[in-house]
C-alpha cells in the first residue's frame, strides 16, 4: 500500500475511533457530590433554598444531599433526584426546563438572571446518571 494511502487510512479511520474513545472515557468520570455538585449549589441555589426563604418550600441546608436525594418533590409527582435517572429527577428538570412537562410549575432554575452553564448541568445529569452517591 502507497505511503500517501497508509496516512489516508490513519486519517479517516485511526483518529475517528481514538477520539471517540478519548471522549467517551472523559465523561466517564466518576462525579463527586461533595467536590462537584455540592459547589455549584452553593455558588448558584442555596441562597434561595435556606430555611425562611426556601423557594418551592425546598431547604438546601444544612444537608443538601439528604434534601434531594429520594426526596419527594412538592411540585410534581417525581422525587427531587432520584438515583440513575436525570430525566425522572424532577430537581434536573428545573434546570434544563422540562418541569412543566412533569406536572411542575414555576420557572426554570436558577433563576434567569444567573443561569448554570452547560458544563454545570451536564456534572449535575452525570452525577444522577451514576447513582447520586454521597461522596
Amino acid at each position: 500500500m502507497p505511503e500517501h494511502r497508509n496516512a489516508r487510512w490513519y486519517l479517516n479511520y485511526v483518529l475517528p475511533v481514538a477520539a471517540l474513545l478519548c471522549s467517551a472515557g472523559a465523561q466517564s468520570k466518576t462525579v463527586s457530590f461533595e467536590a462537584d455538585v455540592q459547589p455549584i449549589l452553593m455558588q448558584h441555589c442555596v441562597m434561595c433554598h435556606i430555611p425562611g426563604a426556601a423557594q418551592g418550600d425546598h431547604s438546601l441546608y444544612p444537608d443538601a444531599w439528604e434534601s434531594m436525594v429520594n426526596v419527594p418533590s412538592v411540585q410534581s409527582a417525581l422525587l427531587l433526584v432520584e438515583p440513575g435517572r436525570p430525566a425522572a429527577s424532577y430537581s434536573y428538570l428545573k434546570l434544563t426546563g422540562g418541569h412543566l412537562a412533569a406536572g411542575g410549575k414555576g420557572e426554570v432554575m436558577p433563576s434567569p438572571q444567573t443561569p448554570l452553564a452547560e458544563v454545570e448541568i451536564d456534572t449535575i445529569r452525570e452525577w444522577i446518571k451514576q447513582g447520586a452517591e454521597k461522596n
